[in-house]
């Protein structure tokens, strides 16, 4: 028996472009050309993001779907509705999200859906009593799983039990070998694998599951599949060869064969995801061994004994996912402490939902978090749950009372601090810089500190040391196959930063720092105080909030260690959306201290050339290009980043006029066409050069504000 599954998935923010490209190249061709052949059956699973899209797009297509599901050729998988990473998820949310997509599958479809699509495959034991509380009855992981868990090649042609608390899930194995061979080597070639598996009994369930997307989103697999007829020679095999290759649903396969046995299985997903989710160093050193065991013969026996690391690690390795996941956790709290079956709580569930969507929480071979629309999508939907939360019969404030809140928010064994000034939200990091890490912006549901800092990636190296293609050579491989290159002149462009790009941000400069080299963070540091941990001290007496965070750090000069203290006190008003920094550096030495200060802010708008977007200068509003100018500026009194899409002016101002640089981040980064520049947030740094005498202390106002248009 031969079972196929695809997963079709399009991410919550993705832009409607891409699911419509997607549904032209991809799904709309696949399901014409299956329904060509009633005989042949498949089980299909459509993520609650793209079942939204196409209900509201193309509802013929559900329609038709709904048709072959009452036919019996298709059995539609059930999962978890927004598709999320389901071990990041608390225990009520995972369990709602598998029940509201049963719960669709069965007034859409007709149908109880009995299999759950894994995310990503990522397993980890405790799911299974989660699932079967749910309702589930089997899912599917990749045959590595099993073999981490100690199964041999030719036994893997079935499924298995697997147990937690007493409550039991069976478990299909995707077959590997299948994933890479379709659809990128010539059909005949999978029947002819088939056929070396298959038995007189008949026994055997052999499992081919992927993403739906390989069928004409991936690079030139359209021409391929579709153009060049290679979906119809594969059907017509299948179908040529019935007398002895049945293919079944997933849940024919569990009705007509018994479980191999029992198997507990390691956290795991698949083998490319664990070495993603490695640092890029040991990611390095993982090819160099796979490399060196090939070179010995060595890899058939060692591969599933040499891995990477489990998937929670991309929260270890990307802060700024990590911020998200906090995020999450914590509306994910409030909203669970909604009266129940408000209509308040429903809306509220279902952005926290859409806002655990798995994609931008993670990055390997996709854009996913590197991809600022759909960070950007994630807090919109979490600060929209966080509003219902504030603005329900819950709390006792008022959406214009001011609240600050001291706290480990994002688990790092430090606190942060948490205020809410009614419209705007913002988190600090003391331990860190004293840095702004959010600020949401409440009327319009945006988090404009969603920023990422550029990092060494792994598959940078072969940028780097030139082992790559131009997209146009790729020619029709699997994406985990070829590095190629979207522009060729990106090896030039990459950057790495060595703090993150955060906001307030305190920098002392050496007098030769040049703007083209600090927006490639080549430049010289004078100061201890960029990540260094500040001294905090909170005031909310008068009903507003003054926060301190004060550092005695100290600058290295030529002659030596100089003492400095720094102090920033920033005041949140409540019902105000601005924020009010006061700086003060006292001089502790015996000498006069000739500085370049400078404070640093980093605001994600989304667009780097879009026209819509763009730089003002100085009260007088004059322009100084889009976000991907770099500009360099000698005196100005107030800067603002100008967001037409968002409706917003975002205006720096400085009761002391200063020098300003600005520049944008992009880094250079994977997605499935290749490595290529990426938009990530705009760097706005104002700076002053002054002199502090012993003793005495230098000061500057600056205030950080939106201005609604």
């Amino acid at each position: 028996m031969f079972a196929i599954a695809l997963h079709s998935h399009q991410p919550v923010g993705n832009f409607d472009h891409v699911f419509e490209d997607a549904y032209q190249k991809c799904y709309k061709p696949f399901l014409d050309i299956l329904k060509e052949y009633p005989s042949l059956k498949t089980s299909l699973h459509y993520s609650g993001p793209l079942l939204d899209w196409l209900e509201e797009h193309h509802s013929d297509y559900i329609e038709a779907l709904k048709t072959m599901a009452a036919s019996g050729q298709v059995e539609i998988i059930g999962g978890a509705y927004y598709e999320p990473i389901l071990p990041l998820l608390p225990r009520r949310d995972r369990i709602g999200q598998i029940k509201m997509q049963i719960e669709y599958t069965r007034k859409t479809f007709g149908q109880e859906p009995s299999g759950l699509w894994l995310a990503e495959r990522v397993w980890e034991q405790s799911l299974v009593s989660d699932m079967s509380d749910a309702g589930v009855k089997y899912t599917l992981v990749d045959d590595s799983h099993f073999k981490f868990a100690g199964f041999r090649s030719e036994s893997i042609t079935g499924y298995c039990l697997t147990e937690d608390q007493g409550r039991t899930v069976k478990v299909f194995p995707m077959d590997e070998k299948l994933r890479y061979y379709i659809p990128f080597q010539n059909p005949e070639e999978t029947i002819k694998y088939l056929a070396s598996l298959a038995t007189e009994g008949g026994h055997r369930v052999m499992v081919y599951a992927d993403d739906g997307e390989k069928f004409g989103v991936w690079p030139q697999t359209y021409k391929h599949i579709y153009e060049d007829g290679w979906l119809r020679r594969f059907l017509d095999l299948l179908q040529d060869n019935s007398d002895w290759l049945e293919t079944v649903t997933l849940s024919e396969a569990l009705e007509r064969t018994a479980p191999l046995g029992r198997i507990y299985m390691p956290d795991a997903s698949y083998r490319e995801m664990m070495a993603w989710a490695l640092p890029p160093e040991a990611h390095e050193e993982l090819e160099d061994l796979e490399k060196d065991l090939t070179a010995q013969g060595l890899d058939v026996r060692a591969r599933f004994f040499v891995k990477g690391a489990t998937w929670r690690n991309f929260q270890a390795r990307y802060d700024e996912a990590n911020e998200m996941y906090a995020k999450m956790l914590r509306v994910s709290e409030m909203v669970a402490a909604m009266p129940e079956n408000s209509l308040a709580r429903q809306e509220a569930t279902k952005l926290l939902y859409q806002g655990q969507c798995n994609c931008p929480y993670w990055h390997g071979v996709f854009g996913g978090l590197y991809l600022p629309h759909l960070r950007n999508a994630i807090y919109e939907r979490l600060i929209r749950a966080e509003t219902l939360v504030k603005g329900s019969s819950l709390g006792s404030k008022s959406p214009s009372e001011l609240s600050v809140e001291v706290t480990d928010h994002n688990m790092d064994g430090h606190d942060e601090v948490l205020i809410d000034t009614g419209p705007a939200r913002l988190a600090l990091k003391p331990a860190e810089g004293g840095h702004i890490f959010e600020y949401d912006l409440v009327s319009r549901d945006y988090n404009v500190m969603a920023t990422l800092t550029r990092r060494r990636e792994a598959y940078h190296r072969a940028v780097l040391t030139n082992h790559t293609k131009a997209a146009s050579e790729a020619g029709t491989t699997s994406i985990h196959d070829a590095v190629r290159l979207r522009d060729p002149e990106i090896r030039q462009k990459i950057v790495y930063d060595w703090y993150k790009k955060e906001s307030l941000i305190d920098h002392f400069f050496a007098a030769d720092t040049e703007l083209k080299g600090l927006s490639r963070c080549r430049y010289k540091e004078l100061g201890d105080f960029v990540n260094m941990p500040y001294a905090l001290g909170v005031d909310t007496k008068s009903g507003d909030a003054k926060i301190t965070m004060k550092r005695d750090g100290a600058l290295w000069l030529e002659d030596g260690r100089r003492p400095l203290l720094l102090e920033k006190t920033l005041a949140f008003a409540a019902g105000k959306a601005a924020i009010e920094v006061e700086y003060r550096l006292t001089n502790e030495n015996d000498a006069d201290l000739s500085l370049d200060f400078g404070v640093e802010f980093n605001l994600a708008l989304l667009g780097g050339k879009a026209p819509d977007r763009y730089y003002l200068a100085g009260r007088k509003r004059e322009k100084t290009g889009n976000l991907s100018t770099l500009v360099d500026i000698g005196a100005v009194d107030a800067f603002a980043a100008v967001d037409e899409w968002k409706q917003v002016e975002w205006w720096l101002e400085f009761s002391k006029d200063a020098a300003l640089w600005a520049f944008p981040v992009e880094t250079a980064s994977m997605s499935e066409y290749g490595i290529e520049l990426v938009y990530q947030c705009s760097t706005v740094i104002p700076h002053w050069r002054i002199t502090v005498t012993p003793g005495s202390t230098w000061s500057v106002k600056v205030s950080f504000a939106p201005r609604e248009r």
